[in-house]
């Protein structure tokens, strides 16, 4: 998860501080669901 983090963010860092800052809020929420998302599925597992 942290090594993902710090990749995206280089990645978006070549863009304006306005597209980080959204970048990073829309990857909150994308890793967020992703996370409640696999523990739904290891629960029904």
């Amino acid at each position: 998860m942290t090594q993902g983090h710090a990749l995206h963010s280089y990645t978006v860092s070549n863009s304006t501080g306005q597209d980080l800052l959204i970048s990073h809020q829309l990857y909150q929420k994308v890793n967020t669901c992703a996370v409640q998302g696999y523990s739904v599925l290891t629960t029904e597992l």
